[in-house]
């Protein structure tokens, strides 16, 4: 089963947690090559940042037809921390280039998700995933849909230069709580907003000065007088 029948919009998912704001979560996962950084959030109403855990490390395995899947090991940490913070849903970081193309990294997330998706229960129908871009990354297409960097022509046949990022991205829990915070501020801009707006420190009262200048005018009328 690939991985993409699981896959769902940004918004359904955080319409699902919203069924389940008092004890549901959301697990935001890094893929990269040899492990998984995780971070864990609840409803953003609850005031909680997300949390930071320790990294999954990837272990492969060869089966009989020659495929390369996850250790069942790495499910198996999977499922324990799904059902410790009674996670609902995934948001799994999509490290697309800056000019748009998904390299390597991208097909390394995919084939992870595929893993799990056909040798565990982790990644489910009642238990999906979204992709998500923290950096909001847009291909330079046109009305149409293309994208001239595909067009644009080799001027140097000789040389071949791959993008450097498409073949490194260092996972890190910190990349997954930094996706996670980009995430719930997007789905609910609204509370962010209000919390914003309440650390925001109180004006102080200006001092009213019209005393002074009754005194300084009664002074001066008592010097003339006398």
């Amino acid at each position: 089963m690939s991985a993409t029948r699981v896959l769902r919009h940004p918004t359904k998912i955080a319409s699902a947690l919203d069924w389940k704001k008092a004890s549901g979560a959301i697990l935001a996962l890094d893929v990269g090559a040899d492990r998984i950084g995780l971070a864990v959030a609840s409803h953003p109403a609850h005031g909680d940042s997300p949390i930071p855990l320790e990294p999954v490390t990837i272990h492969l395995e060869t089966t009989s037809d020659n495929k390369r899947v996850l250790s069942p090991a790495v499910a198996s940490q999977l499922k324990e921390i799904v059902s410790t913070y009674n996670v609902s849903s995934f948001v799994v970081s999509w490290p697309v280039q800056k000019e748009g193309r998904c390299g390597a990294p991208c097909g390394k997330v995919l084939h992870t998700l595929d893993s799990l998706v056909e040798s565990s229960n982790v990644i489910t129908d009642k238990r999906p995933f979204c992709l998500w871009d923290e950096h909001h990354q847009q291909p330079h297409e046109d009305e149409w849909g293309r994208n001239p960097i595909y067009g644009e022509p080799c001027l140097d046949k000789t040389l071949h230069k791959a993008s450097e990022e498409q073949y490194h991205h260092e996972s890190s829990s910190n990349v997954a709580v930094a996706v996670m915070d980009d995430f719930m501020k997007t789905q609910w801009p609204e509370i962010y907003q209000q919390r914003e707006e309440q650390a925001q420190p109180m004006a102080q009262p200006q001092m009213s000065l019209e005393w002074l200048e009754h005194y300084e005018d009664t002074e001066a009328y008592m010097s003339v007088a006398v």
